[in-house]
C-alpha cells in the first residue's frame, strides 16, 4: 500500500532551492571577494578566504543540485543486482509517482524542543552581536558559552564553566597575544 501524498514541498524540492540558494550565496561571496585584496607581501591577502570559500560552497552547491535532479536509485543493498539500475517512470508510478525518498519526513521540521533550542541559538547570536563591543569579547562570549551550553543540555559543574572560560579568555589570548589580532576589550577593562 503506498504511503498517503504528503502536503507542502517534496525533500526534492527543498533540495534544489537549498541548492540554488547556495548557489547564489556562493556567487555574492566571490563578487564581493574580489574587492579585496588576493595577495599581500606577506602572504595571502583578506580577499583569499572568501574566495576559496565562495568556490567550495558553489561546488557543494552544485553537488547538492544534482543528487536533487538525478533520479534515485532502487536498492541500496550491497549485492543487490537492481542496486545499479535507476528507477523508471513505472518504478515511480508503481509507488504512488514519488519515491520514498521524494517524500518530505515527518520528522523534517523540528519539534517544540527542537524548536525552542534553535531560537536560543539564534537569541545567543543576536546578543553576542549586540554586547560584543561594550562588553568586550571575553565576558560577551563567556556569557554565550555558558548560557549556550545549559540551554543546549550541557550542565556539568565542572565541564560547562571550564569551555566556557576557555573558549572566551583562552581564545581572547589567543588571537590578541600570540596572533596578535585585536579583539574588543569593552567598558571594564575585560
Amino acid at each position: 500500500m503506498p504511503a498517503p501524498p504528503t502536503r507542502g514541498p517534496s525533500l526534492r524540492a527543498v533540495r534544489l532551492g537549498t541548492a540554488v540558494f547556495l548557489l547564489a550565496l556562493a556567487a555574492y561571496v566571490l563578487r564581493e571577494s574580489f574587492e579585496l585584496q588576493y595577495h599581500t607581501n606577506l602572504g595571502p591577502g583578506p580577499g583569499f578566504f572568501p574566495r576559496w570559500l565562495a568556490g567550495g560552497l558553489a561546488a557543494c552547491a552544485v553537488g547538492m543540485g544534482v543528487q536533487a535532479i538525478l533520479p534515485r536509485r532502487a536498492g541500496r543493498v550491497a549485492g543487490d543486482a537492481t542496486a545499479a539500475a535507476p528507477m523508471t517512470a513505472d518504478d515511480e508510478a508503481a509507488r504512488g509517482g514519488a519515491t520514498s525518498a521524494d517524500r518530505m519526513p515527518a520528522d523534517f521540521l523540528p519539534d517544540r524542543a527542537g524548536a525552542l533550542r534553535i531560537g536560543a541559538v539564534v537569541v545567543a547570536l543576536v546578543a553576542v552581536v549586540v554586547l560584543l563591543e561594550p562588553l568586550g569579547f571575553r565576558l560577551t562570549m563567556c556569557a554565550a558559552y555558558l548560557g549556550l551550553l545549559v540551554v543546549l543540555g550541557r550542565r556539568d559543574r565542572v565541564l560547562t564553566p571550564a569551555v566556557a572560560l576557555a573558549g572566551s579568555f583562552g581564545v581572547y589570548h589567543v588571537f590578541v597575544h600570540w596572533l596578535r589580532v585585536p579583539l574588543p576589550v569593552g567598558v571594564f577593562g575585560i
